[in-house]
């Protein structure tokens, strides 16, 4: 199993600078550890940019990420292992869909998302790329392109986004304003002048890291998860980031079998 996991990552190299190498991608992070019956798979996929260069070396990212996890996938169900556990966590760069940006509106049905207006989300100084292709137009992780790919890998895999299948709607009990609430795990950089809202992005929010598992059945043993910061003044664990932490609790039986077993990295 470990053999040909790592063997999947010998690939020649290539003329991009994102091509995964035994080593390590030059921008996206990726860790891979073998618990006794669960793998653990932690990222961070590089930002989408706004450049014609930089489009392209995400895509190469998520292909390739995707391959990777179908690639285990046959291997599991040639094995017989199918029902192995996997979880996929952290920062993906992607928001989902719109509930993964504040300041949406829903206007007579329609949604309309600011993250995805550049006309509101942009400043006139911006450094983008002409002609970029329209799926590719719109601030990084929330364009049609990165939604699209993010949706193929998700259902390639087989995975489910545990934190958006505990709360599809949200939190909804909470004395907090609605975009104040511990929905969105990046907040905007505060304004150096307190007393004036003079950035752009400050009091707003994106949720870019995750949870995720496969086979869908095994977020049943999945107790508790929760975004661990919140607010316009960055309350909780930001810890001097503009990412707060999260936090995936399982049922305790299951964790109590991974107690004291080898780790075996990849």
């Amino acid at each position: 199993f470990f053999l040909t996991l790592k063997s999947f990552f010998s690939v020649k190299k290539s003329s991009g600078t994102a091509a995964i190498t035994p080593d390590h991608h030059p921008e996206g992070r990726f860790q891979f550890v073998r618990f006794g019956d669960f793998d653990l798979l932690q990222t961070y996929v590089p930002n989408n940019g706004m450049t014609h260069e930089s489009h392209d070396r995400r895509r190469l990212w998520d292909r390739e990420i995707r391959e990777f996890l179908v690639h285990r996938k046959a291997i599991l169900d040639r094995s017989g292992d199918s029902n192995r556990m996997l979880i996929w966590c952290g920062d993906l760069n992607v928001a989902k869909d719109y509930r993964d940006g504040t300041h949406w509106q829903n206007l007579n049905g329609e949604i309309v998302e600011w993250w995805t207006d550049e006309s509101k989300c942009l400043t006139a100084s911006t450094k983008r790329d002409k002609n970029r292709a329209a799926e590719d137009i719109g601030i990084p992780s929330f364009t049609p392109a990165e939604r699209r790919r993010f949706k193929e890998t998700l259902e390639a895999a087989n995975l489910v986004d545990v934190w958006r299948n505990l709360h599809p709607a949200g939190i909804q009990e909470s004395e907090l304003a609605r975009w104040e609430r511990p929905e969105w795990t990046w907040r905007g950089h505060l304004s150096k002048n307190e007393a004036a809202f003079t950035s752009k992005y400050q009091g707003k929010g994106q949720r870019l890291d995750y949870f995720l598992v496969s086979p869908p059945a095994k977020s049943s043993i999945v107790k508790s998860c929760e975004i661990l910061g919140f607010g316009t003044q960055r309350y909780g664990l930001f810890c001097g980031s503009d990412h707060c932490a999260s936090r995936l609790v399982l049922a305790e039986h299951h964790t109590n079998t991974t107690q004291n077993q080898k780790l075996d990295p990849i």
